[in-house]
């Protein structure tokens, strides 16, 4: 069913409250001087109340649904509504309060088997598909939530509605249209079907017990006539005589209830805080034998909050403590919290060092405090040598004569930061460490360097870029790329003395890496060596040596180092070269090489250089043992020192002809098993040791022939 129709089948029976302006604002400065009392019910689907009779306050001008919103707030229970329907404020359910369980009291029952919808269709019960939150149609299509006003169907939303002191505020949820609430039947000439009681007297009189409970329960009788008043609230087609009766049981407990408190007294009415403070409030009841219970609010909890008269100071402004002993009996205290003073910790000038020329002009030095919100009353400025440069009370700086001094700057309690002053002789020209640069777009910060000249002299620099959206640059020469393209960095001193850079940014380091090469520093020839040089190139883990001879096409690998040079002994004499060096590496994942220069040449010369006596000299002859096995010869030798392999030969007979018949080119294999060989047959074996020298090999002499039979 619409909530249009709805509202056609109750006739006048509001099933939402409405507001047709707006909710009304209730400022700090608004007096809460009304009082009227607040249920809230669902005694229709057999689950009781959500709000038992509460009193809530509320100031002239405010509506019912206002009233409705702040008992909601004050007792933790979460409205769902809407402000801007054609009703104005639309009260769709209350959250997280069905229990889930639908048992409907016989009254109810016997509505829904007696009467129907405004369309004549039986009603129909469903399970609650919105729960835990109970809102309009749930368990039926025709439910929702109604209000009454002094047992009033007010026939206009809650937002048009306007409460008086004393009222009595019901909110029910309406399980079959409405006819549950009234027990008459619209659809069939108001046909009573139970008898539904003016309970407006019975919820006040529980209100008052709600709100001085403390009091209430200190008379004989109490629970009782409170348990009495509670079914009769809740027993939908309670009888009016049984509504009058446990009126008056409540009425009896009031006339036995001790001395009620006349007035209420602070120990302060106004109190100045500073945040983080925390100050306590004591109360004094009139009469001193009254009995009643003190509660404690704060008009915003933002600024000082308070438990039990401990006020608490949380932030600056403004705030009312309010000690309420019943609803009119009350007493304020009026709270200011202002910020508690913060100390000063640390002090930075900027810049941390300047420099000067004897010509500069004065410049103004900028400072900060910490921590944030410290504010010193103070301030002190000085400078170590006034003949060297001068500070005012603002910290603007003049330079006197060349030399060096610290400006400091001190508080009130103390703390000081400094600057050092350098003042030269004017420079006269000024050099870069780069006059042209290439930067990758992700390899990070460059920094430029300079030279003053003549010696010594010097001044303020200003740097600047051209386009800083390619490169920018900071106050102390530090570079950092952006995006592609070009563009110049300049430095200028106070004096006009200038210097240029010129900035290419490229690619990503990776793209740079592949683009460039190594720079080669050397290449020459001596005798039948070739020396290579090259600089350390940026990222490079490794490095390939590559050659070709003249009238070769290609270059060639013929080594690979981590070193930054490399001798090359493997070379003719005589012979034109072209060798270059390519960078390796593995930094981007994968392994990536740069370009190399093609155009290094060297001729070696015709004459080879006179060796030493240690390139010449050679290996000890091995001492060799010969073991017969089984169609094989086992031979074995101590290592000889500086070998690089060895060679076994074989004859046989002692003075025959010798052949090779293994080269071993391990200087540490000391043993060799020949195979295959003839049973019953001697063989005789010799071995030499060898060592290279500039590619050649330098045998050691034969060991003595050493023979076996084979078995």
């Amino acid at each position: 069913m619409t909530k249009n129709k709805l509202w056609q089948a109750i006739k006048g029976l509001t099933l939402a409250a409405g507001m047709a302006v707006g909710i009304f604002a209730l400022g700090q400065t608004d007096v809460l001087a009304d009082t009227l009392t607040l249920t809230v019910e669902k005694n229709t689907i057999g689950q009781g109340m959500i709000l038992d009779p509460v009193q809530v306050e509320f100031a002239k001008g405010e509506t019912c649904a206002d009233v409705l919103l702040r008992g909601l707030s004050e007792n933790g229970i979460t409205p769902l509504y809407d402000t801007n329907t054609s009703y104005g404020f639309y009260l769709r359910g209350i959250a997280n309060c069905d229990s889930g369980s639908l048992n409907p009291p016989a009254c109810i029952q016997k509505v829904l088997s007696e009467t129907s919808t405004w369309t004549g269709d039986a009603y129909k019960l469903t399970d609650n598909k919105y729960a835990p939150d109970l809102t309009e149609f749930s368990y039926c299509s025709a439910s929702g939530w109604t209000y009454t006003l002094d047992n009033v169907f007010m026939g206009v939303g809650m937002g048009a509605s306007h409460p008086s002191d004393g009222s009595v505020l019901r909110v029910m949820f309406a399980l079959c249209g409405g006819t549950d609430i009234t027990g008459c039947d619209p659809y069939n000439n108001n046909r009573q079907i139970f008898e539904a009681a003016d309970k407006s007297e019975l919820i006040r009189m529980m209100g008052k017990a709600n709100a001085e409970r403390s009091r209430w329960s200190q008379v004989s009788g109490f629970s009782g006539a409170y348990a009495e008043a509670d079914s009769a609230l809740t027993t939908l087609d309670a009888s009016a005589n049984r509504v009058y009766e446990a009126v008056q049981l409540l009425k009896s407990i009031e006339s036995k209830l001790p001395v009620a408190p006349k007035l209420i007294s602070l120990n302060a009415s106004d109190l100045t805080l500073t945040k983080g403070d925390s100050y306590t409030l004591t109360y004094t009841i009139v009469p001193s034998d009254a009995v009643g219970t003190v509660s404690w609010t704060s008009s915003n909890n933002s600024v000082a909050s308070v438990n039990g008269g401990v006020v608490t100071a949380v932030g600056e402004g403004s705030a009312v403590i309010t000690a309420r002993v019943s609803g009119s009996v009350y007493a304020t205290c009026n709270i200011s919290v202002s910020s508690r003073p913060v100390s000063v910790t640390g002090v930075s000038i900027s810049p941390s060092s300047l420099n000067l020329s004897t010509k500069s002009g004065s410049r103004t030095l900028d400072y900060t405090i910490t921590p944030n919100g410290a504010k010193p009353s103070s301030l002190y400025w000085e400078s170590s040598n006034s003949s060297v440069v001068t500070v005012d009370g603002s910290g603007k700086v003049t330079p006197v004569g060349a030399g060096s001094a610290d400006i400091t700057l001190t508080t009130d309690n103390g703390t000081k930061g400094t600057c050092h002053v350098t003042v030269t002789a004017p420079a006269q020209s000024i050099a870069l460490s780069d006059k042209t640069l290439t930067l990758a777009i992700d390899q990070g910060t460059y920094t430029l360097t300079w030279t003053f000249s003549p010696k010594g002299s010097g001044g303020e620099l200003v740097w600047t870029s051209d386009n800083a959206g390619v490169a920018k640059v900071d106050q102390k020469g530090v570079i950092t790329p952006v995006s592609v393209g070009e563009t110049d960095i300049r430095v200028k001193t106070d004096q006009n003395v200038t210097a240029v850079c010129h900035v290419v940014v490229k690619g990503t380091a990776k793209d740079l890496f592949a683009a460039g090469m190594p720079e080669i520093t050397t290449c020459k020839a001596a005798g039948n060596t070739v020396l290579l040089t090259w600089n350390k190139y940026e990222n490079a883990d490794s490095y390939i040596i590559l050659r070709r001879k003249m009238g070769e096409s290609k270059f060639a690998k013929i080594a690979t180092v981590k070193d930054l040079s490399y001798t090359d002994t493997a070379v003719s004499p005589s012979t034109p070269y072209y060798y270059s060096v390519q960078a390796v590496s593995t930094k981007w994942g994968g392994t990536i090489k740069s370009s190399y220069d093609k155009n290094f040449s060297v001729t070696t010369n015709g004459i080879a250089p006179t060796p030493t006596p240690a390139q010449t000299a050679k290996p000890k002859t091995p001492a060799v043992t010969v073991t017969a096995g089984k169609k094989q010869a086992t031979l074995k030798w101590k290592k000889v020192s500086g070998a690089k392999g060895y060679v076994v030969y074989r004859a046989t007979s002692k003075s025959g002809k010798y052949k090779a018949v293994s080269t071993i080119k391990k200087g540490s294999t000391v043993s060799y098993i020949n195979k295959k060989l003839t049973s019953k047959k001697t063989y005789y074996y010799k071995v030499r040791a060898y060592r290279t020298e500039n590619g050649k090999r330098i045998y050691s002499s034969y060991s003595k022939a050493k023979s076996a039979k084979i078995k």
